[in-house]
């Protein structure tokens, strides 16, 4: 019996049946025909890099439709998601979110040598940290990270917390030149929340689902003293902390002074609330959310 000869896709219908896999765009023909037509963006980036709503202004201006417009851009990564998962964009250097055609070819490295890279990295900055911790982030099993720090002979350090060992590279302050402020307003998917599968240096075990739901979203988070007392959250001139238990009259003048301090020089109103008081959960749009995340569903506050 003849083996049925494989498809021979174009990039365009590649990236346009991935698409369609994660339901980011219909499942008709314009995938094929979108995915196409975006590919063609990368002759626009002859003069530099181009930022996401410069590009997206481009598709506009091009006539793409609001409602593509929205999923081919969506916070979850869409489109621009894909082209750089396949080597076709890459981020410029820094923090201005700016993307730049990849060199062309792209230079490889050999896929165990690049995991032991962002191994080797993990712990040079997020270490002290454990294997477990370091495989939850990069999304390996632990026993591949475990391998590929031995193969590459990674020299970590080691120490002791509450009776877990954990691992670091290079140098870190003496415990008594270690300082942790007082009051921290830590961001929406803060990578002091992300970076860890064992959260409990900074989260006590009753109040994880208060800082991140079942599907992974991580809140705005107040850290006073060095743990996670409360939420909050900025709308217009209104910055609104939501206590996991009552807070103090200190520790809420604390957190007041550090959120005017944060928003300086614009001046916001500070409202303090308990969770009872806070309003039901809006329903979580999960449209355009990668299939296995809209299957579990999720609500945000």
């Amino acid at each position: 019996m003849s083996t049925p000869a494989r498809p021979d896709l174009t990039r365009g219908e590649l990236l346009a049946v991935t698409l369609d896999r994660q339901h980011l765009l219909r499942r008709d023909a314009s995938c094929v025909q979108v995915a196409s037509d975006l590919l063609g963006l990368q002759a626009q980036f002859s003069t530099g890099p181009r930022g996401r709503e410069e590009l997206k202004e481009a598709c506009r201006a091009a006539g793409m439709s609001d409602w593509l417009l929205e999923r081919v851009f969506n916070g979850w990564g869409g489109l621009l998601k894909e082209m750089c998962d396949r080597g076709m964009l890459v981020y410029e250097a820094g923090t201005a979110k700016r993307f730049a055609a990849a060199p062309s070819p792209a230079s490889w490295l050999p896929r165990d040598e690049a995991r032991a890279e962002l191994v080797r990295r993990y712990f040079e900055r997020y270490g002290p940290a454990t294997v477990q911790d370091s495989a939850a982030f990069l999304g390996y099993r632990a026993s591949e990270v475990a391998s590929l720090v031995r193969r590459s002979a990674l020299p970590l350090r080691e120490l002791t917390c509450r009776g877990a060992t954990l691992a670091y590279l290079g140098e870190l302050p003496s415990p008594s030149e270690a300082h942790v402020p007082g009051c921290v307003l830590l961001a929406p998917f803060d990578q002091l929340v992300l970076g860890y599968r064992d959260r409990s240096r900074l989260i006590d075990a009753p109040d994880l689902s208060r800082v991140t739901n079942r599907v992974g979203i991580v809140f705005a988070t107040v850290l006073y003293r060095g743990r996670a007392r409360a939420r909050w959250r900025r709308e217009g001139r209104r910055v609104t902390v939501t206590e996991f238990r009552p807070l103090s009259d200190t520790a809420r003048a604390a957190i007041a002074g550090r959120v005017r301090r944060f928003f300086s020089p614009e001046r916001v109103e500070v409202r303090f609330r308990g969770e009872k008081d806070a309003p039901a959960p809006r329903p979580f749009d999960t449209d355009g959310l990668p299939s296995e995340l809209r299957a579990r569903g999720g609500a945000g506050e």
